[in-house]
């Protein structure tokens, strides 16, 4: 976890407890020291919440979920619902990066629709300025 200046970094997380401990200064990742946690958060550079709606106006999101194999593919369950609360969010000249394990076209072929279908944008304005590399 690093943060060199510029924006401050929001975690959405679903768990209430792990936000209750991330908040806290609680780090559950073994190369984060709770110590840079707290630094991150007494500075105002992280925060985490399980409020959806904290995410309004962001201007770029990264998605880095578990996808569990479900026999012998990965469930994307994880990926659409991220995909949904960020759609209900995304506006023109948001960057989302999908980092979660899945298979090639996962960005076009699930990610793209749902955002078509919740974003507000029109004539297929989510996501098609750019082509992803998933």
């Amino acid at each position: 976890m690093r943060h060199r200046g510029g924006a401050p970094c929001r975690r959405l997380r679903r768990d209430p407890h792990r936000v209750q401990r991330l908040a806290a200064g609680q780090s559950h990742v073994r190369d984060v020291a709770s110590s840079r946690l707290r630094a991150l958060l007494d500075c105002g550079a992280y925060s985490a919440t399980a409020d959806g709606a904290t995410l309004a106006g962001f201007d770029i999101a990264v998605i880095t979920v578990p996808t569990p194999l479900r026999n012998g593919a990965p469930d994307l369950t994880n990926i659409e619902s991220c995909a949904r609360t960020l759609g209900e969010r995304l506006h023109q000249g948001a960057t989302v990066v999908l980092e979660s394990t899945s298979y090639p076209g996962t960005t076009e072929e699930l990610l793209l629709p749902i955002w078509d279908e919740t974003s507000g944008l029109k004539g297929g304005a989510a996501g098609r300025t750019s082509w992803p590399t998933s």
